[in-house]
């Protein structure tokens, strides 16, 4: 998560600022691997997407997680590293 996810606020119909986690990858087994982990944890995991990477131009795979519930749960059970991060999501479920 430190390195290869992001925490921010995203749009959403009806909802102004959705907070966000979304963990990106190249590899499309980790992906799914990760997304099967997350889903056996409780949490709610939206279904991955595939986009271009900007650096490389390979197709990347997000794996998105929405809402406050998911955000405070990713705090208290595994939580970050990067202390950036960490200030951001728990300004996002305040």
């Amino acid at each position: 998560m430190d390195t290869d996810g992001t925490v921010f606020v995203s749009k959403k119909p009806r909802i102004e600022e959705y907070p966000t986690i979304e963990i990106t990858t190249t590899s499309k087994v980790l992906a799914n691997q990760l997304r099967e982990i997350l889903l056996k944890k409780g949490f709610r995991v939206a279904n991955i997407r595939e986009s271009l990477s900007k650096l490389s131009k390979r197709v990347a795979y997000r794996v998105p997680l929405y809402g406050k519930e998911n955000i405070r749960k990713w705090v208290n059970e595994i939580g970050f590293s990067n202390l950036y991060k960490k200030e951001r999501a728990n300004s996002y479920i305040q």
